[in-house]
C-alpha cells in the first residue's frame, strides 16, 4: 500500500526481515507495535512473508539427512551445539521404538 492510500509509508525491507528475526527471538508484535507503529496483522503479515520467501529459496531451506552418511557428517554438529551432553550427536530410534541406541 501506498502512503496516500493509508497514510504510512509502504514496508521497508529492514521492517519486513525485523519482524520475523524479533519473533523468532522470542519477540511479541506488542514489541515493534510501539516502536515502529505496526498493527499486529502488518506484523504477522510480514513474518509470513518472509518466511514463505526463505522456505521457496533452495539455497536457505531446510535439508535433512537423507543418508546414513549425511546422518554421520550432521552429528557432530548437534553434538557441539549441545548443553550439558543433553544432545550427543547422533540417535536412532531401535526397530521396536522402546529402545533407543547410539
Amino acid at each position: 500500500m501506498s502512503k496516500l492510500g493509508t497514510g504510512k509509508d509502504p514496508a521497508t525491507f529492514e521492517m519486513l526481515l525485523h519482524c520475523p528475526l524479533r519473533w523468532l527471538a522470542g519477540g511479541s508484535y506488542l514489541d515493534l507495535k510501539l516502536s515502529a507503529g505496526i498493527s499486529q496483522a502488518a506484523f504477522y503479515h510480514y513474518i509470513y512473508r518472509c518466511m514463505d520467501a526463505i522456505l521457496d529459496s533452495t539455497e536457505l531451506a531446510y535439508k535433512f539427512p537423507e543418508t546414513e552418511q549425511e546422518l554421520n557428517e550432521a552429528a557432530p554438529g548437534f553434538a557441539t551445539l549441545s548443553s550439558h551432553g543433553a544432545i550427543k550427536g547422533r540417535w536412532l530410534l531401535a526397530a521396536d521404538q522402546s529402545t533407543w541406541k547410539d
